[in-house]
């Protein structure tokens, strides 16, 4: 059986221009390669013919690898950037990642974030963030930063003037504010202080936030052992789970009462932050509309008070976002 044979010096030189000339073969195993086109084409004066096995092997072993390596051939992968080279948790969707290394280069105050979002389902393909950081020395509840994310086309850099100029609305955002001293105290002194602590920060439903001014009211079964209060006047129901307090707020009591009896299934499966906490749900469609907010969220998280507003997002989701939240710390 004759073979072919190709001198040692273009194996590396003219294999490569060959296949730069004629691009790498298929990946695919099932399409033979063309050895006589490669001999026609690159070294028609050096084939010789002999009877070796020897230099068919090496040709085979070259060829093999090169077929292998097409991809490689085709597009090399280009070198980390300097953000690629940078640390950043795994934990988290790279959009907050983004956003988080941003207030870690403009603050010092902890940080953290949920390390579970819901699919962007609002017509966009991807998330873009923007920050916000509020400090005023030596005054505390105004110590602080704030996480905005919007639903885009295309991922924006942190704080980029096209989220806004693009007509995205907020999709879910957080933020984490610092606690002096005596209200950290204050707060854990009775049930009542830290439900009017959580109140006072949690007024992103309902035109005065969830003030409970009614006297008339009555209890209601909510399900899985759940009793609440169903303020009459104000259509307002109220419970609790743990150490946190949950309201459900409109202008329909029995509505609100039935959102009430979802919250509580879906805590058997969504186990909230163990702090002290505040979550206040849009009972019926006219409350959401007042501030385009379904469910706002808030709870103490050692010397921080951290807030979520999920605008448009399910009741279930924004229970997932919390429930899945964690510190933020960067790798060195």
């Amino acid at each position: 059986m004759t073979r072919h044979k190709i001198s040692q010096e273009m194996t590396d030189v003219q294999l490569r221009q060959w296949f730069e000339h004629f691009g790498p073969p298929p990946l695919d195993d099932t399409i033979r390669f063309n050895f006589q086109r490669l001999m026609q084409e690159i070294a028609p004066r050096q084939i010789r013919h002999r009877r070796s096995w020897g230099w068919s092997v090496a040709i085979a072993g070259i060829l093999i690898g090169l077929i292998g390596g097409g991809a490689w051939l085709t597009k090399r992968p280009a070198p980390p950037s300097p953000a690629q080279n940078h640390l950043v948790s795994p934990l988290f969707n790279p959009v907050v990642n983004q956003t988080l290394q941003w207030l870690h280069q403009h603050t010092r105050l902890s940080l953290s974030a949920p390390t579970w979002l819901p699919p962007v389902s609002s017509g966009a393909s991807d998330l873009s963030g923007m920050a916000k950081i509020y400090h005023v020395a030596g005054v505390s509840g105004v110590n602080g930063w704030q996480i905005t994310l919007y639903p885009t086309n295309t991922t924006y850099g942190v704080n980029s003037p096209k989220i806004l100029k693009s007509g995205a609305h907020p999709w879910l955002s957080w933020l984490q504010l610092q606690i002096g001293p005596s209200e950290i105290a204050a707060t854990t002194s009775t049930p009542l202080e830290r439900l009017q602590t959580l109140e006072s920060s949690n007024a992103s439903i309902g035109p005065n936030g969830p003030q409970i001014t009614s006297q008339t009211s009555r209890a209601v079964v909510l399900g899985s052992g759940v009793s609440g209060t169903l303020y009459t006047t104000v259509n307002t129901v109220l419970w609790h789970e743990g150490a946190w307090t949950f309201l459900v707020l409109g202008n329909n009591g029995h509505q609100n009462v039935q959102m009430a009896k979802m919250a509580v299934r879906t805590l058997r499966n969504v186990f909230l932050p163990q702090e002290p906490g505040l979550a206040v749900i849009a009972g019926n469609r006219s409350q959401a509309e007042f501030t385009h907010n379904i469910v706002a969220l808030d709870w103490f998280q050692g010397s921080n008070l951290i807030k979520i507003d999920g605008y448009s997002l399910s009741m279930d989701s924004v229970f997932h976002v919390a429930a899945s939240w964690a510190p933020y710390t960067l790798s060195h």
